[in-house]
């Protein structure tokens, strides 16, 4: 296994195209890369013979309970394509707790942190364990509906011809175009990272990693703490 060589980046981006962004049996967004001819027999990396598994189905695939046939049914056939969209939950900590970084702002103690004509884009709903509940909706240049998080749980909707979509436990990142990033959302202790570049009601909102920009208004190395809004 030392010796062989890494998957190209090109190659395992049209695998998860293909796949949907999910794993092909389950549509779990956290996928590793099968070989469905395995490495030892054909000594090459081939976008045919790579099919997208999450973990559990990988290893199911690699011992055989997962056999071939029904693999090769599911990579032309991904559950994904059929319930059109990608899903997977985030696990936040305790609402007291979270700081969410938007580019030069950090916002704690706020559940409303962004609206726009009092409509609630970013916002936390609290648990009765007073655990945050984080809520989105993320718009394309166009005002098309991207993605949404409902309560925690995040959804991509596979209708707008998204280019990649990849997550690990706790960061999803949604490209619309190649180098172009949508959204970059990470979760690392009690911190949310948040970059985005989309269209609110007609409001430019980009998010980098310096500053927060509105139609050109530019947030940079502030602090909000409590309040009922955080940006409106």
């Amino acid at each position: 296994m030392s010796n062989r060589p890494p998957i190209p980046e090109a190659m395992k981006r049209k695998v998860r195209q293909e796949a949907y962004f999910g794993c092909v049996k389950c549509g779990c967004p956290i996928i590793e890369y099968h070989h469905i001819e395995p490495w030892s027999k054909v000594k090459k990396h081939e976008a045919k013979n790579l099919v997208a598994l999450c973990p559990n189905c990988h290893r199911e695939a690699t011992v055989g309970a997962y056999y071939e046939e029904r693999v090769i049914e599911d990579k032309k056939n991904p559950i994904n394509k059929k319930t059109g969209l990608v899903q997977n939950q985030i696990m936040l900590r305790k609402f007291d707790d979270i700081v969410v970084k938007l580019g030069g702002a950090e916002i704690s103690k706020t559940q409303n942190i962004l609206t726009v004509f009092g409509a609630r884009i970013l916002y936390f709903n609290i648990d009765k364990n007073g655990r945050a509940l984080l809520n989105a909706v993320f718009f394309d240049q166009n005002m098309q509906l991207i993605a949404v998080i409902q309560d925690n749980e995040w959804k991509a909707f596979l209708d707008k011809d998204l280019w990649d979509i990849r997550y690990s436990p706790g960061h999803l990142v949604i490209n619309l175009e190649a180098r172009k990033i949508f959204l970059n959302l990470k979760v690392k202790g009690n911190t949310i990272n948040i970059r985005m570049k989309c269209n609110v009601f007609g409001n430019k909102v980009e998010v980098t990693e310096e500053k927060l920009q509105i139609n050109g208004c530019s947030m940079v190395n502030c602090r909000l703490i409590g309040g009922g809004i955080g940006i409106g």
